[in-house]
């Protein structure tokens, strides 16, 4: 029964320095805290509403298009769609920092993720044009919108140290 704890603890060990392995590739790090700014604008409004009078207050999120009235905040219509993008984007994000093994296809994930990145952006500020002319209001980008952009660039920096460990390990291979 003991040698049964002992091999589940070494597995347990092995995994450990595996994910720190892992986590110590400067790209690992890039991938991750661009898969934290994508979580992170789950829950951050994008696009703010004003009515042409100024007497109306809406606000986007990527779950859905908020009235923002005296009493509290109410729910006018929800965002699937996005929502459902925004989750592809961080799960892609996910799959691509676990694809260390394979840098080749973790290179052509990054780049789909940050290509998703900016199609991302397209989307919300097509659908926040759709809602002026439904509202008869004037839409501001949120700051939030700016963390899309710095993912790409996390997401490029990424892809170039990938690209440099590739090329190392390529030579190393020449080398033999």
């Amino acid at each position: 029964m003991q040698g049964m704890f002992e091999c589940i603890n070494e597995k347990l060990k092995f995994g450990v320095k595996k994910i720190i392995v892992m986590i110590q590739r400067i790209q690992s790090l890039f991938l991750l805290i661009s898969t934290i700014l994508c979580g992170v604008l789950f829950f951050t409004p994008l696009i703010d509403f004003t009515s042409t009078n100024g007497l109306q207050h809406y606000e986007m999120t990527s779950r859905g298009l908020y009235h923002l009235t005296q009493n509290g905040v109410e729910l006018i219509s929800k965002n699937m769609a996005v929502t459902l993008f925004l989750a592809l984007l961080v799960v892609l994000h996910i799959v691509c920092i676990f694809l260390y093994k394979n840098r080749v296809r973790q290179i052509r994930f990054t780049l789909l993720s940050a290509i998703l990145l900016v199609a991302y952006f397209g989307v919300v500020i097509y659908i926040g044009f759709n809602h002026t002319a439904a509202l008869d209001a004037t839409f501001s980008i949120k700051q939030a919108m700016s963390l899309l952009l710095i993912a790409a660039i996390f997401d490029y920096l990424a892809i170039r140290f990938i690209k440099k460990d590739e090329a190392l390990v390529r030579s190393i291979d020449r080398i033999r």
